[in-house]
């Protein structure tokens, strides 16, 4: 008995540790899901899709018919009715207006008869296309299935709403089994270690724990050695207009940011801009003939944003180098002041409308080279200027100055351009403190719809 007793305590007290004393499981965190629009079916090419989401299509000269029918219904698909049209055939002369066979055609006093089959048009003469015509009968058939389905450019599809998409906030990243519409759509999963997710804004300060990188284009954290070739899987994505999936968050910030700076006064801000520009104004030249200098060179200059050169800082000074883009600041007191270069190249993103990628080399010739990823909203109302190259003068600041939040100021009108001759572009960092200013094909040539626009911008170092 006492042996029994001694058994049941040793296992009372194994069940207190296991309970008690044991490592807490992570409850998950549920959210609900966001709609953002109707499905829709490339796949299915120029099908139709069923309440399920699956692909049928016409047989070649059909259409489909009716949406209340099934995809195997016979009538599903028509071919409509087609009128065909013919000329009249000569028969002989008409003898004061009476033909012994046939119609009279008044325009010429012949006899016509219509081909077998046709109907005489009063209306017309006998040598108009159409004075005989017959309708072919409206063709009737079933669809097939072509083993497609309906799909989402953005997010998860749904049988709700007649077929829509939907997609799970960035920090609840998995869709779950439960209803779009739930409070448990979407669950949260692990971030910022190698191989998870990366991690948001509200999350934590960086997307990634210290020896990793976030791989924004598989919108995970690797490990460091793969660097190199994170940069490249980005850049080629980027230049191919493709948003990846780790930008999406800031894309949705940017637009945010900008919007809320939209009101901003515009006249005090000009001011600032002005005062910011003036005590450089002696280097504009100088910015300019560099300006000129890549615009003459593009397709080097562009060589210079390849995947392959852009993600190798020993290449990338090789290239300015060669390029002739150092600036010559002669005859200026304040030329031995410590300052960047940037050279950027700007591009529209066709996956996410309003949007503008880039990229930037920023030196200062003095053995700091780095290169930056930027996003944010265009502030261009010509849309054909896709790949515009800038450079732009900063006083000042550190390489460090160059992450984060800033704000891109472009200007074609006022006091500014006087001083540059033409379009400014102004950047500001994120409490909107002057940092530096040029001129680019994408802000700086009077295209701008109004005189001055404002975007926020989020650039990282790669």
């Amino acid at each position: 008995m006492k042996r029994w007793q001694t058994i049941q305590t040793v296992l009372l007290g194994i069940l207190i540790s296991l309970v008690f004393l044991s490592p807490a499981q992570a409850e998950d965190i549920y959210a609900k899901a966001t709609y953002v629009g109707k499905a829709h079916g490339p796949g299915c090419g120029k099908g139709f899709t069923d309440i399920t989401g699956h692909c049928w299509e016409c047989p070649t000269g059909y259409k489909h018919n009716n949406i209340l029918l099934s995809p195997t219904n016979p009538k599903v698909c028509k071919k409509p009715s087609i009128t065909i049209n013919k000329k009249g055939i000569v028969v002989g002369k008409s003898t004061l207006g009476i033909c012994k066979k046939g119609w009279l055609s008044t325009n010429n006093g012949k006899c016509y008869v219509c081909p077998n089959g046709y109907k005489h048009n009063i209306g017309k003469f006998g040598t108009t296309n159409g004075v005989c015509y017959k309708k072919t009968k409206a063709l009737y058939s079933a669809a097939h299935n072509t083993h497609g389905s309906l799909v989402c450019t953005k997010g998860h599809f749904s049988v709700t709403k007649g077929g829509s998409c939907w997609t799970c906030p960035p920090a609840f990243p998995k869709h779950t089994s439960h209803g779009v519409q739930s409070d448990k759509a979407c669950v949260s999963t692990p971030c910022g270690k190698q191989g998870e997710r990366l991690c948001t804004i509200s999350e934590r300060i960086l997307p990634c724990e210290k020896g990793t990188i976030p791989d924004f284009v598989k919108n995970e954290c690797v490990a460091f050695s793969l660097k190199p070739a994170v940069c490249k899987a980005l850049v080629t994505t980027l230049q191919g207009g493709k948003l990846p999936k780790g930008f999406e968050v800031f894309a949705d910030l940017s637009r945010s940011k900008t919007k809320k700076k939209s009101g901003v006064n515009s006249h005090k801000l000009m001011d600032q801009v002005n005062q910011a520009i003036t005590p450089y104004q002696a280097k504009v030249p100088e910015i300019k003939r560099i300006y000129s200098v890549m615009n003459h060179t593009k397709s080097g200059v562009k060589a210079m944003f390849s995947p392959n050169t852009f993600c190798n800082p020993t290449a990338v000074n090789r290239k300015l180098g060669t390029l002739g883009l150092k600036p010559n600041f002669i005859g200026n007191t304040a030329s031995s002041d410590h300052f960047y270069m940037a050279y950027t190249l700007s591009f529209s993103l066709s996956a996410a409308a309003g949007l503008q990628g880039g990229f930037a080399v920023v030196t200062d010739y003095k053995g700091d080279t780095k290169t930056y990823v930027y996003l944010g909203p265009q502030l261009v109302s010509n849309a054909s200027l896709s790949d515009s190259l800038g450079v732009q003068f900063f006083p000042r600041v550190s390489s460090e100055d160059f992450k984060g939040w800033g704000y891109d100021i472009g200007v074609s009108g006022g006091p500014p351009t006087k001083i540059v001759s033409g379009g400014a572009d102004v950047a500001f960092n994120d409490k909107l403190q002057f940092q530096g200013f040029g001129v680019s094909g994408s802000i700086g040539l009077g295209v701008l719809p109004a005189d001055i626009g404002i975007a926020a911008t989020h650039s990282w170092e790669l």
